[in-house]
């Protein structure tokens, strides 16, 4: 997640059309790890009760990120 601030940041002050490929290409390669590992090691450390609410915030966050990247790409 914070490789991906530093990749968000990058994004915005950058102009270059090849680095903000590189960029999202980056994206996409950190996305697969962040969500599938990163998720099945959050829910495995956490008790049972809480393993539905904390899915349904992880997943609210997850699309938020790209709406708001979409938003502010538009």
């Amino acid at each position: 997640m914070v490789i991906q601030l530093f990749l968000y940041v990058g994004l915005l002050i950058t102009k270059h059309l090849a680095v903000m490929i590189s960029i999202w290409f980056l994206f996409g390669f950190l996305s697969s790890v962040r969500i599938q590992i990163g998720y099945i090691y959050l829910t495995e450390l956490m008790p049972k009760k809480a393993q539905t609410p904390v899915t349904s915030i992880w997943n609210c966050q997850e699309g938020f990120i790209y709406v708001v990247a979409v938003i502010y790409f538009w």
